[in-house]
């Protein structure tokens, strides 16, 4: 390369520089403007909640507060690198032909686009882009900044006969991949949303449904790629996953350290990380000092051990079963307890699941009769003892005794049971599966 060619070289590329730092400029006030906007509804939110006002006002108030500090933290946490692409293309009347690509969308105050968020539609080209399929590109740039200033622009040229020749003049070839790769390392893992592959980037936005198992060797990006997902899906489908949650499990909390700066910096605040040794809360794993029993728990065969202890617990009294609640006592036969037991176990479900249908049963098919003391209320399920009824006349004629107080009590109920009669008990209506029609009801 001759001086003369070098020269023009290094001026074409600060001129693109200088182009790309006053719309990057452009960029910030806007992220400032609505930072600003976001602390002054914030404030505004939360020195209207005074005493009183309604329960719905006070949860509107709660919800409206929350939803601004997130918007407030996903703007705080895109400062750095807040625009890192540019994608140059043939205008058509649906889009125009130069889009930037950032860690979020922003819009002036015309509504109209100023930065493209990098999981929105319209950013796929950017990763994808290759010189044997371009996705409609004429070029990529890659823009450094720091802090907010650019420092670089890197420039992929796919169809260099479409790029204008003001364009040509401020090519720049240095390569942003290799720069990120011998960037300076910090000991933590950092966002690669300026250098997604066209490999990773298929992972990445990958359909939601069904299971996604990412295979490779140590060091090729599983686990950068992962975290990325989580933030596209986050952006695509977030209504879905706000209401069920998002959580990212890592092997151990040094782990977890190691990537918790990479989702906030995608603006994405509101992700659980946890190690396997704290998924249950209120309990923490500890390491087993002795190896012995470490390979013994560890076994396969724990499986089945596990199983018959269960099991084993799942025991029936030797006789009929007496509850006294209250000087009233209720008897479960002990037959009933055997066929609640066989019933629970037949659904094949975990114990904690069929015990709750195992308590159920049994509560229903109780004898009740009176003991000293006892006090009138409603009975089992929350019904009232009444006279005419079978359990009422095993109270005592005439006086409503209480059996036990379920948590299926009904003001109908208790109301029909002041005024001296039994309420009407109303079955539910249910429907068939396959055809739609009432099916019969099932007895009580």
């Amino acid at each position: 390369m001759t001086p003369r060619q070098a020269n023009s070289v290094a001026a074409g590329t600060a001129n693109a520089i200088s182009a790309e730092q006053a719309y990057v400029e452009m960029l910030y006030r806007l992220l400032d403007e609505a930072r600003d906007r976001a602390e002054r509804g914030l404030t505004r939110t939360l020195g209207s909640g005074g005493a009183g006002g309604t329960f719905q006002a006070r949860v509107e108030r709660d919800f409206t507060a929350a939803e601004q500090s997130r918007r407030l933290a996903q703007l705080n946490a895109v400062e750095h690198g807040l625009c890192f692409g540019r994608t140059d293309s043939e205008p058509t009347p649906d889009r125009v032909g130069t889009l930037y690509i950032g860690r979020i969308g922003l819009r002036d105050d015309e509504h109209e686009p100023r930065l493209i968020d990098w999981r929105a539609p319209a950013a796929h080209p950017f990763y994808a882009a290759t010189p044997s399929d371009p996705n409609g590109l004429i070029r990529r740039r890659h823009i450094y900044t720091r802090s907010r200033t650019v420092t670089g622009v890197d420039d992929e040229v796919f169809d260099l006969d479409r790029l204008s020749e003001p364009d040509r003049r401020s090519l720049s070839g240095e390569a942003m991949l290799i720069a990120s790769i011998t960037s300076r390392r910090t000991g933590r893992m950092s966002d690669v949303v300026a250098t997604i592959q066209a490999e990773q980037d298929r992972v990445i936005r990958s359909a939601l449904q069904g299971v996604l198992v990412v295979q490779g060797g140590p060091g090729t990006g599983k686990t950068v790629a992962a975290l990325h997902r989580a933030a596209y899906l986050l952006y695509t489908h977030r209504r879905t996953l706000e209401r069920r949650g998002v959580l990212v499990i890592g092997p151990n909390a040094t782990f977890l350290r190691y990537i918790s700066q990479v989702l906030p910096s995608l603006g994405e605040t509101d992700v659980v990380l946890s190690s396997i040794a704290e998924l249950f809360p209120g309990v923490k794993a500890a390491p087993d000092d002795n190896p012995e029993a470490a390979v013994v728990k560890g076994d396969v065969t724990m499986v089945n051990v596990l199983r018959h202890a269960v099991r084993n617990l799942q025991q029936v009294p030797p006789g009929d079963l007496e509850i006294n609640v209250d000087g009233l006592v209720m008897t479960v036969p002990r037959d009933t307890v055997v066929r609640a037991r066989d019933r629970a176990r037949k659904l094949r479900k975990p114990h904690n699941a069929s015990r709750k249908l195992f308590h159920h049963r049994p509560a229903r098919r109780a004898r009740v009769r009176r003991g000293p003391g006892a006090r009138p209320g409603p009975g089992p399920r929350g019904r009232p003892l009444c006279a005419g009824s079978a359990v009422g006349r095993a109270a005592g004629p005439g006086r409503a005794r209480r059996a036990v107080a379920l948590p299926h009590a009904a003001a109908a109920g208790s109301r029909a049971a002041g005024r001296g009669r039994c309420p009407p008990r109303r079955r539910p209506q249910s429907f068939g599966r396959r055809t739609g029609r009432a099916a019969t009801p099932r007895p009580p």
